[in-house]
């Protein structure tokens, strides 16, 4: 596993599995602020349009890690396929994890193979 260093937000980010098509991600919300992930939620994908900054406008995990990219979509979110999920149940897990301050691992295809 590849350690990736994170900044003063967030603990450290783990790349868990890549691939040419996709990637995963391990992430420790900050503990006020969650991710910090920008989702489009369309009705069979949610794709990622960008990120939040902290209050004090520093990076946040999903950016600090510097793998996830605009225009991914994410596919796994705790190893649950967000497919088979659905899209409303995926969303309020993330909401959860933001909540909750539980580390997330998340799934994304490249959106160079989209």
């Amino acid at each position: 596993m590849l350690k990736l260093k994170s900044g003063p937000l967030s603990n450290v980010s783990s790349l868990l599995t890549i691939s040419p098509d996709s990637y995963e991600v391990y992430l420790t919300p900050h503990e006020d602020e969650g991710i910090g992930l920008s989702l489009n939620v369309s009705s069979d994908e949610i794709k990622v349009i960008g990120f939040k900054k902290s209050k004090n406008n520093n990076l946040l995990p999903a950016e600090n890690c510097s793998l996830i990219k605009i225009g991914d979509r994410l596919i796994n979110i705790n190893n649950e396929n967000v497919d088979d999920l659905g899209i409303d149940e995926a969303i309020k897990l993330l909401k959860k994890v933001n909540i909750d301050n539980k580390e997330i691992t998340l799934k994304l295809l490249n959106k160079s193979v989209i």
